[in-house]
């Protein structure tokens, strides 16, 4: 994706093929992105939401997506909306998460790219950085299939 195309006001990514190899249904089912305005939001709809993995990872992938679509756009990173469907909770993650709820917030990380990208396609792992990110220790959780 490049945003030198004044065409370019709103992207839309639905998401419904299942891989093969996958052994869960995918949830994610639609992303917006609206690489024209500033600052620049991201949505995200999901039909059904797995608090202890799912939710968690798509909140640190569709934000960073937010961050490298304005950054390819030269906008100002926006608000990531995700509006959840069937949220549950697995019964085998009741107790890592009420493990989780224990824990005392930490300040966010500060997320910097690296070099000017023009293409989203053209970033790599170095570009990415995280800095002062102190997580807590991992919370071991199964994936529920």
């Amino acid at each position: 994706m490049k945003c030198s195309t004044p065409i370019v006001r709103k992207v839309t990514v639905v998401l419904s093929q299942k891989n093969v190899l996958q052994t869960t249904h995918l949830c994610t089912k639609v992303g917006g992105i609206m690489p024209q305005v500033s600052p620049q939001p991201t949505i995200l709809i999901t039909s059904s939401s797995t608090q202890g993995l799912g939710v968690p990872f798509n909140i640190a992938s569709y934000s960073l997506l937010t961050y490298m679509i304005a950054h390819v756009c030269n906008l100002k990173p926006g608000d990531f909306v995700h509006t959840l469907g069937d949220a549950h909770v697995y019964l085998n993650h009741i107790q890592p998460l009420n493990i989780q709820i224990q824990r005392s917030p930490r300040p966010f990380p500060r997320l910097e790219l690296r070099r000017q990208v023009s293409d989203i396609d053209k970033f790599v792992y170095d570009d990415i950085i995280l800095h002062d990110y102190h997580p807590h220790p991992k919370i071991h959780m199964d994936m529920a299939v």
